[in-house]
Order: structure tokens, then sequence, then C-alpha cells
């Protein structure tokens, strides 16, 4: 049974209070971590952005390099399969780029696609499984980025890497192949420095260097976490409840591992496929999820603003999402049990509100 976004109670229904107790345990905790936040940022003066798959086991990213949440700005989609010409995705990442720029700080890019290693059908669906696709589409999209801003070397730094899912190690891709994940490919700190030194091809800009080499190290204390207490097979394969449509995500939602598939709103043809590869990921995944196989899953279309004054053009673009996704799941998944939620987030807040048609 399909359920339009505007047809049933919020109140009543357990999708729905889920996501919303979520939103607001993070939000309560995106207070706390005020000052913790204000005290990283100025210890490491750079602006940070992640590009990724829209796929929700490695959504926290940021998190298995230290980075606090709400100290990176993330954009996520199929594959990452961005394009330099999409108007509404080049804005915002310009918009973000240039705050980091216009408070005098570096900015450091990351580009990423995913594998599985142990499971090699569960690598990245957008390219059907095939990790020498999705890496070379980063590499290509990495060089998109940097002919576009190339007018900023000095300032912006994009850093293309992978993501081995099964336990998120992250591996910069380059011409040295820097894992993260094992002690014997990486050598002695000095030597871990040189080959970002070489990686980044900078021998100058130790700054860079002492970012990167923090985020490998804690990359790598953050696997062996992991491998100490193996993830099950069910973690390491798709498992998510949620399909996130919009923006507003960025410090709750997609530091839920394997939660959400979050998928950015442009694209036009690529959104709909899009929301086709996800809905077919969460039908699948409702065949060994009790949760999803009792209630069906859930599709949350979010907007964000941030002055309350432009809250009502945030509710009217969430709405149209929510269309969208009601429009595309029910002619291209039909036998997904769904419904839609739609809501607006506040940019400071992070408090996730319901809207209805």
């Amino acid at each position: 049974m399909m359920v339009a976004h505007k047809q049933f109670p919020h109140e009543e229904n357990p999708l729905v209070q889920d996501i919303l107790a979520l939103n607001d345990k993070r939000v309560h905790a995106h207070v706390r971590e005020k000052k913790m936040r204000q005290e990283w940022r100025a210890e490491h003066p750079f602006h940070l952005i992640y590009i990724g798959c829209m796929d929700g086991r490695h959504s926290h990213f940021p998190q298995t390099l230290g980075i606090p949440v709400g100290c990176c700005d993330i954009f996520q989609h199929p594959g990452a399969k961005f394009k330099t010409h999409w108007p509404y995705f080049i804005t915002l990442l310009t918009d973000s780029i240039e705050t980091g720029l216009y408070a005098g700080q570096q900015v450091v890019i990351f580009v990423s696609s995913h594998y599985s290693a142990l499971h090699h059908d569960h690598g990245c669906r957008a390219f059907n499984n095939n990790r020498t696709s999705a890496t070379d589409h980063i590499l290509t999209f990495t060089r998109d980025l940097k002919d576009l801003y190339a007018d900023f070397p000095d300032d912006i730094h994009i850093i293309p890497v992978e993501v081995n899912t099964d336990n998120d190690a992250i591996t910069f891709i380059g011409e040295d192949h820097l894992t993260t994940a094992h002690a014997h490919a990486m050598g002695d700190a000095e030597s871990m420095r040189q080959q970002i030194r070489r990686y980044c091809n900078t021998a100058n800009n130790e700054k860079l260097v002492n970012l990167l080499f923090e985020f490998v190290t804690t990359n790598r204390a953050h696997v062996q976490q992991v491998l100490q207490t193996p993830r099950a097979h069910t973690d390491c394969c798709h498992n998510e409840t949620v399909l996130a449509v919009g923006r507003g995500f960025n410090t709750w939602l997609n530091m839920e591992r394997n939660r959400g598939i979050i998928l950015f709103p442009d694209g036009d043809h690529d959104l709909d496929r899009g929301i086709e590869i996800a809905g077919n990921i969460l039908l699948e995944n409702s065949k060994n999820n009790p949760f999803l196989e009792e209630h069906g899953a859930l599709a949350i279309a979010c907007s964000a603003y941030s002055e309350q004054k432009k809250m009502r053009i945030a509710t009217a673009r969430a709405l149209g999402y929510a269309e969208r996704v009601q429009r595309i799941l029910t002619s291209r998944v039909p036998d997904l049990r769904f419904i839609v939620f739609s809501g607006v987030v506040h940019l400071s807040t992070w408090k996730l509100t319901p809207v209805a048609a």
C-alpha cells in the first residue's frame, strides 16, 4: 500500500516519529557540541567539503576521518555523478567554497567512490558494482572540478578517494595509492608525510600535509576499531530504510551509517534515475529487514532555509521534491511499500519541521 505524503497523520506514523526523534536528538547534540566545533575549526583552518555517493554505508565519511559533525559540507548523489553544469549544484558548491575563501581558509574537497572488498556484488549500484568504472568517474570529475576552479590553485585542493564500505578504509587515489588501512602500506610517520607530499604534488604546503596526515592516522585507528568487531554481513550490504531527497541532512541523517540513501536535488533525468535506483535498493532491503517489511520505507523530501522569511520558499521546494519522489517510485518501483514525508530544515539549528500541501 502506497500512501501520498499528505494523506497520513505524522503523529501516528512510526516511520515519521522515528526520524523526527533522530533529528531532535541531533539538534540537542548540535547545541551541546558548539564549543567543540569552534575549537576544532580554530585548530584546523580549512573549509571542508565531501562529494560522494548516495549510499548510506559511507554517508558518515567525515566522521571516519575524525571531522566533527557539522564541520564538513556534504553533497551526495548516485555514484557521485554530479555534473559541473548542473546549476543548483554548482551554485551551492561555489557558495560553500567562497565561504571558506572569504574566511581566509584553504578549501579541501574530497570526491569519493566506494567498493566492497569482501562482497564484490555490493559495490556502487550506480556503476553496477564495477569498481573500475566508479573510480574512473571520480578521477574524471576531479579533473572537471580542477578545470572549473583553475584560478585558485593554491586555495582549492580537490582530492579523489575511494572507500571500502566493509570497514571504512579510505584510499587516496593517486600515483602512490596511499592507503590508510594497512600499516605495511604506510610506513613510519615521515614516510607517510612524504607519500602525502607526492600525492598532493606540493612541497610547500605543510598545513595541508599535516591535515591529511591527521586524517590518515585517524582513519587507520577507526578501521582497526571496526576490524576488532567485524560488521555483520547485513551491515556490509545495503540495509537502509530511508530515501532522502533534497537538502538539510548534513548533521543528523548523514552521520547515521546505513540509515538513509541521500540524493542531491539536481540533474533532472539523473535525479529520476537515482530515485529509481534507491527505490529498488529499498525494495531489496525489505526482504531481509522486518521493520521495512512491516512498515514500508520512508521517503523524505526536504529543503533547507537560513532565514524565517525564506521558509515558505523552502516549503514549496520540498513539496515539489515530494511530488517527484511519489511519481517516480509509484511508476518505476510499483512493488515498493512506502510513504512520503515532506519537511524543511533550518540551517542554523538543523531542526526538521514537517510541512504539508
